[in-house]
């Protein structure tokens, strides 16, 4: 990999910083990604890569092109900067919730799917693993506390309940977010899953009883999760509302309703009622990030840049030292060969062994300067 193509790298983004939940997702009902973007993309430039990176808090597409695909609304980053905008996200200083660890297995997902797909190649994976990188040692200098959509979901029940161990969590979804819930419900008497998929709800549930203390049941229908839930949360890929102010018009006691779903998967007017506490995905959003660790992760994720940009620049002249040794080579081998009665094997000997040290101490002094004494 080499320096073109992060300077090919591309970023258009829609995400949480600037836009609110309702912006975000008009632009999912309007924007088919599969129909639309990517494959008049790949019919435009079938040799690039692009990535799909579809989260509640963000829509974005990662790729490379001479140009921008130009979505209306996006944010468009290019370059270096698009890389160091992947290793934010990857950090969780770019994230809803600051150091949210869940972003680094959604992004993970979204390059080996494009990869499966072959929307993306080697280039892209060798890209990602670089952020990766980066990202685990920003954490890690930092210290960034760890937290995700689970902490949310906790932090809420226990400020509104106090004391969960007779409680009930009902959770309708098995994806990402939902598993990550499915994390925090050893503090509940009991989980109920409700997926439209009833044979998947079913084998979540024979997992998860390997793992959790607590009582797990299926729900046949949203309903009647929610019925009897005291916490109920809704982080599912469908397009509508799952619960409805029907489903709670004769609700008698409190309900604490969280939906991390883009688009919502939680009707907003059930909270007209009395008993129903409810909170959408950007509720989750941490508005107050420490100053300090803001300005450092930037100071280091800079500091890691230009370790990357040396690191290239030394494979791209180790590149240049490795045709340019051959080049040697074949010249003393010609004049040798022209002015000796050597063997050409004496000749092939003494020719490898003057090109290595003619290029040593320039290609010493390279590495010197790309990665200094250590």
């Amino acid at each position: 990999m080499n320096q073109i193509f992060i300077e090919k790298l591309k970023v258009e983004t829609y995400n949480f910083f600037s836009h609110g939940l309702k912006e975000r997702e008009n632009v999912l009902c309007g924007v088919d990604i599969y129909r639309d973007v990517i494959p008049e993309f790949l019919k435009r430039n079938p040799k690039e890569n692009i990535v799909p990176l579809i989260t509640c808090g963000r829509i974005e597409f990662i790729y490379t092109s001479d140009s921008f695909l130009n979505l209306d609304g996006f944010e468009k980053i290019v370059g270096w900067d698009a890389l160091r905008h992947i290793i934010s996200v990857l950090s969780g200083v770019k994230t809803l919730i600051f150091g949210e660890t869940h972003i680094v297995n959604q992004v993970k997902s979204a390059f080996f799917d494009a990869k499966k797909h072959g929307w993306c190649g080697n280039g892209m994976l060798w890209l990602i693993s670089e952020a990766l990188r980066i990202s685990k040692i920003i954490r890690s200098e930092i210290n960034i506390e760890e937290k995700n959509f689970s902490s949310f979901v906790l932090d809420k029940a226990r400020e509104i309940f106090g004391d969960l161990e007779d409680k009930i969590l009902f959770v309708a979804g098995t994806g990402a977010v939902a598993h990550d819930v499915f994390k925090i419900a050893n503090s509940f008497k009991k989980l109920i899953i409700y997926s439209h998929s009833k044979e998947k709800a079913k084998e979540r549930i024979d997992r998860l009883k390997n793992f959790l203390s607590c009582d797990i049941d299926f729900a046949s229908s949203v309903k009647e999760g929610v019925d009897i839930a005291d916490v109920a949360v809704f982080a599912t890929r469908h397009p509508g509302f799952l619960l409805k102010k029907e489903h709670v018009l004769n609700r008698q006691k409190k309900l604490l309703v969280i939906d991390f779903s883009v688009p919502r998967n939680v009707d907003p007017e059930i909270s007209n009622f009395g008993e129903i506490l409810l909170f959408n995905v950007d509720s989750a959003r941490q508005l107050y990030v420490e100053p300090e660790k803001l300005d450092l992760a930037e100071k280091l994720i800079e500091r890691e840049i230009v370790k990357l940009k040396k690191k290239l620049a030394f494979h791209e002249d180790k590149k240049e030292l490795v045709q340019l040794k051959l080049d040697f080579e074949y010249i003393i081998f010609e004049h040798l060969k022209k002015y000796t009665n050597l063997s050409d094997d004496e000749i092939e000997k003494i020719s490898s062994s003057l090109s290595k040290k003619l290029l040593s101490r320039f290609f010493e002094d390279k590495k010197l300067k790309a990665f200094g004494d250590g």
